[in-house]
C-alpha cells in the first residue's frame, strides 16, 4: 500500500477491484496520493447479487448444501459494495474530497444458467430456467 509514486498520475484505473480492499479507504487514499493535482480515479464494482442471476444462483446452490450456515462471501465482498453514498463516504474519508460522479451500467452477458449446471452444485430448488440472458449492471 506504498506506491513509490507520488503524484505522478493524471489516472487511476480499478475494474472490479475496489471491493476486495480490506481497507477501502486507505487504498483510496493510496490511489488519491498517486494522482497529480485534477487527476482521477476510475473504478468499477458489480451491484448487489440479486441483480446478477448467475452469481445469486450460485451462492443459492451451495447455501443449500450449507442450510445451517449458508455462505455468504459472495454478496458481502465482490456484490456487496455498491451503495453510492457508501462508495461516496470511502472516496471522502480516503481524501478524494471532489464529488465523485457515479454512473450505473447495465451490460448483459454471454453466460446462461442452466438447471443441471445448479443442479451440478447441489441444488434442488433453483427456480431459474434455461437460455436466460443474465444482466450484471446497477439498477
Amino acid at each position: 500500500m506504498a506506491l513509490p509514486f507520488p503524484g505522478l498520475f493524471d489516472l487511476v484505473v480499478c475494474q472490479f477491484g475496489v471491493m476486495f480492499f480490506p481497507d477501502k479507504r486507505r487504498a483510496l487514499a493510496e490511489a488519491a496520493r498517486v494522482l497529480r493535482p485534477r487527476g482521477r480515479l476510475i473504478f468499477s464494482v458489480w451491484d448487489r447479487i440479486e441483480k446478477n442471476e448467475f452469481a445469486a444462483t450460485v451462492q443459492g446452490a451451495v447455501g443449500s448444501m450449507f442450510p445451517d450456515r449458508p455462505p455468504t462471501f459472495m454478496s458481502r465482498v465482490p456484490h456487496g459494495y455498491f451503495d453510492p453514498d457508501a462508495i461516496q463516504r470511502d472516496l471522502q474519508g480516503g481524501g478524494l474530497a471532489r464529488p465523485a460522479s457515479i454512473e450505473f451500467v447495465c451490460l448483459p452477458t454471454a453466460a446462461v444458467v442452466v438447471p443441471r449446471h445448479a443442479h451440478a452444485l447441489g441444488s434442488r430448488r433453483t427456480g431459474v430456467g434455461g437460455g436466460v440472458t443474465l444482466g450484471t449492471g446497477a439498477g
